[in-house]
């Protein structure tokens, strides 16, 4: 049975979102699913929004340990969920698997 990689992104993202799981976790979540995907441009779109999401968490968690992003941080989180969400349904379409 073939994984369905865009139902796992967007269950993640749904986590993440709600805020059942922290910006570490989206981010080593986005990481495996990248890390089991055929080379494909949904592939590549999902690596760029996960290195955005990966600067923030280094950033502004960890390395200035703030528990709430500043406006920039957050819009840079913003737009990168949304390039996921897209990416997830490119996955969908079959031709990026």
């Amino acid at each position: 049975m073939e994984t369905d990689y865009g139902a796992l992104l967007r269950k993640s993202l749904q986590e993440f979102r709600e805020g059942r799981i922290s910006l570490a976790r989206f981010v080593s979540d986005v990481d495996s699913i990248w890390e089991s995907l055929e080379p494909s441009e949904a592939k590549d779109r999902i690596r760029g929004d996960w290195w955005t999401l990966e600067q923030v968490l280094a950033v502004d968690v960890i390395d200035r340990g703030l528990d709430t992003l500043p406006p920039d941080a957050e819009q840079l989180v913003a737009e990168a969920l949304e390039g996921l969400e897209s990416a997830s349904r490119s996955l969908d379409s079959g031709s990026e698997r």
